[in-house]
């Protein structure tokens, strides 16, 4: 009943809050353990586009967590939300680490 935590890196010149978190999280490991009565694990994501589809795989497979909270930074909200709904689409309002934007088609092709 392994618990994956996950969040990603800095992007568009700043810090990112979900690795301040996960920094936050990490440290305080022992307790999250204790409180999850399984092991937790981290992982950090770089806000690259083109490979964000390759970082989860490998954080799955070196994991195989049973269950997943993973984090991130919306530049267009002030505060914290869960996000109910996943969309297949990659239109940044913010440039990832390689200053990409915009409509950049499908996360994940057909």
């Amino acid at each position: 009943m392994t618990l994956l935590i996950t969040a990603f890196g800095e992007f568009d010149g700043g810090w990112n809050a979900s690795e301040r978190l996960l920094t936050q999280l990490e440290a305080d490991r022992a307790r999250l353990k204790a409180l999850w009565r399984a092991p937790v694990a981290f992982a950090r994501f770089t806000v690259d586009t083109e490979s964000i589809g390759a970082q989860l795989d490998a954080a799955l497979d070196a994991v195989r967590p049973s269950h997943l909270l993973l984090m991130g930074q919306a530049t267009d909200r002030d505060g914290f939300t869960l996000e109910r709904v996943a969309r297949n689409d990659r239109t940044l309002r913010a440039p990832d680490v390689h200053g990409r934007t915009g409509a950049l088609g499908p996360a994940q092709p057909d």
